[in-house]
């Protein structure tokens, strides 16, 4: 007789593979089971991402017992956007998203990188611009205008009389080398970059760019967060990511990342990058008027 709680073979194989499925979504609770996510700001491509980050993937795995994966996302605006709907548990993000993800979403600060944020302006070397005032109706590439190290930049430009994206034409491609390499090409006049990534650069490229003008320096250009629903997981996560660049681990990512060792981050550290902030709301305002978001 047939038993009408029984699933034909086919059928319970499709319910089991949709368990398997289902167990392997990212944990949005601390009931839930599977991997955790651990989102990075998407300042490099992917690939890179995930080699000099699996370190700390693999650190908050140990302190929480579960398996972390690294997710980012094709660009600045969609990461933070994913991060306020709450699809990543841990996050290794810029400073300037950290902190509207406290201020807004009650994420919580766990530590930082030592080292500070400098942006600067490039020009070509044989450029005969000399001060930033020059800039007036020139082309000027950036990797992401959303990005912290352009944000600093572009308020800097603010606070000498410029207003981007009106006295000035942002030209976004996709990755500070992809900014510098079309200024070489002639496609702008002038870059912003990090300095990091310009000592980073081959020696016969740098030597074609110039420094026009240094933006003041921001707080960190990477910090760690937790989302609210870790809590109680915060103190054993702030104290592993201190403890780390003691590590060889962590020695040998620090010098990857030229981020200088980690050091605690607190709320009143993170209130100093409102004036980013506000110049990330400004240009976001700016995309949807003209219709580039």
């Amino acid at each position: 007789m047939h038993d009408p709680c029984r699933l034909p073979r086919r059928a319970l194989l499709r319910l089991l593979a949709t368990v398997g499925t289902l167990a392997a979504l990212p944990a949005l609770s601390e009931d839930a089971v599977g991997p955790l996510r651990l989102g990075v700001v998407p300042y490099l491509p992917v690939r890179q991402l995930l080699g000099l980050y699996q370190p700390i993937a693999n650190l908050a795995g140990q302190v929480m017992a579960r398996p972390v994966r690294i997710f980012s996302a094709s660009d600045f605006e969609r990461f933070l956007a994913e991060a306020r709907r709450g699809e990543f548990d841990l996050l290794g993000v810029s400073a300037h998203f950290a902190r509207i993800l406290q201020r807004e979403h009650g994420w919580v600060p766990l530590a930082r990188a030592a080292a500070a944020q400098e942006s600067v302006i490039v020009v070509p070397q044989g450029a005969r611009l000399t001060k930033l005032e020059g800039l007036r109706g020139l082309r000027v590439a950036v990797s992401d205008r959303l990005a912290l190290h352009v944000l600093t930049a572009l308020h800097h430009m603010r606070d000498a009389g410029l207003k981007p994206g009106l006295d000035v034409t942002l030209v976004s491609c996709g990755s500070q080398a992809n900014a510098l390499t079309r200024m070489g090409l002639g496609e702008a006049d002038a870059a912003i970059g990090s300095v990091v990534t310009i000592r980073q650069l081959k020696p016969e490229l740098s030597a074609q760019i110039r420094v026009l003008s240094a933006a003041p320096k921001a707080l960190t250009p990477l910090a760690y967060l937790a989302h609210p629903r870790w809590a109680a997981s915060v103190p054993a996560l702030r104290q592993a990511l201190l403890a780390f660049p003691a590590t060889p681990d962590g020695q040998a990512m620090m010098a990857a990342t030229q981020h200088g060792g980690i050091v605690p981050l607190t709320e009143a550290e993170l209130t100093t990058l409102d004036d980013d902030v506000a110049e990330y709301y400004r240009q976001r305002a700016l995309q949807v008027d003209t219709g580039t978001s």
